[in-house]
């Protein structure tokens, strides 16, 4: 059965931009097109400290240091025929899951580094900018429910490729701000944003506004 989305559902799904970049050619797997809007499940700043036992209540703590902000992102797609075909829902979680094979063809000394570009509304990012994240995992859940595109059964008694999946994905990917990572593109897509070409390869702390921790903003931590 086909449906669309409410225009306020659409508009909200258009707020995150996810683009996994790198790989052999660079553009790793490229913009994510989500259904419905995705949800931000955890969004998490951690410190670390050195502690050591003394005679005392509690442990003697020394802080160490920060460790990266993580946040933690779940999409969810529904085969419900129009454009959200099988074969589309397949390819476009096939493609996310299998991200981490994207230096594979010419090998990790020639490839580019896997870097996720990441934005969404107000929580992660800041208007005009995506961040750059690194993907610390990918986990796809299936409903219990298949459905087929009605093709039938072929003489071998085993379904041509494609025509049955799960009628219901979640995926959740696990995001660590990588504020050293290159920039590998444009930030094409985004209204209003112009790009300097001979800063595209600039980590993220060398953009305007970065360049020292005594100018980040707190949305950045």
């Amino acid at each position: 059965m086909s449906f669309e989305l409410l225009p306020f559902d659409a508009k909200l799904a258009g707020y995150t931009w996810l683009e996994l970049t790198g790989g052999r050619n660079g553009r790793g797997i490229g913009k994510i097109e989500f259904q419905f809007p995705p949800v931000i499940k955890s969004d998490s700043k951690m410190g670390s400290y050195i502690e050591k036992d003394i005679r005392n209540i509690e442990p003697l703590a020394i802080f160490a240091g920060a460790k990266a902000r993580e946040v933690e992102l779940k999409w969810t797609y529904i085969i419900t025929g129009g454009t959200w075909t099988i074969n589309k829902v397949a390819n476009l979680v096939k493609g996310v899951r299998g991200y981490f094979y994207a230096t594979l063809a010419e090998g990790m000394s020639r490839a580019s580094n896997l870097i996720v570009r990441f934005r969404s509304g107000s929580v992660v990012g800041v208007p005009g900018q995506t961040w750059t994240f690194r993907a610390e995992g990918i986990n796809v859940a299936y409903s219990d429910v298949m459905v087929s595109d009605g093709s039938t059964v072929g003489s071998n008694g085993v379904f041509s490729l494609g025509v049955a999946f799960p009628l219901r994905t979640d995926l959740t990917m696990k995001l660590k701000l990588w504020s050293r990572a290159e920039r590998m593109s444009t930030d094409y897509g985004i209204k209003g944003v112009t790009v300097d070409e001979t800063r595209l390869k600039e980590p993220m702390l060398d953009l305007p506004g970065l360049k020292s921790a005594t100018q980040l903003t707190p949305d950045w931590y």
